[in-house]
């Protein structure tokens, strides 16, 4: 699975054969590390770990989650052109205000 760039995630072993003739369900609910998936929600992974979208919020986490990746991508530009983290994130009057002198 790895020669082919998929990434397998387990914490155990399955004690059950994978004999083909045993016929399972489909379009049910499981429990996996706690959480219920229904039929429909998409499981989202990386190295990081996984997360669980339900049906009903997959559009909306889409639009948030490009929003985010476009957000980094002006944030590593910025980073590029010579900026640093205080001005990329506007944190001047927040460390002022806190007593640190932000020279830049």
């Amino acid at each position: 699975l790895r020669e082919l760039g998929l990434p397998v995630f387990s914490l155990s072993t399955c004690i059950k054969g994978t004999v083909k003739e045993t016929l399972g369900t489909t379009n049910d609910s499981i429990i996996d590390g706690g959480e219920i998936i229904h039929p429909g929600d998409v499981i989202v992974g990386d190295a990081d770990g996984l997360v669980v979208v339900r049906r009903d919020e997959v559009a909306d986490v889409a639009k948030l989650s490009q929003a985010r990746e476009d957000a980094e991508a002006g944030y590593i530009a910025a980073y590029k052109a010579g900026k640093s983290v205080v001005e990329v994130s506007n944190l001047e009057a927040v460390l002022k205000a806190k007593g640190l002198v932000v020279d830049i």
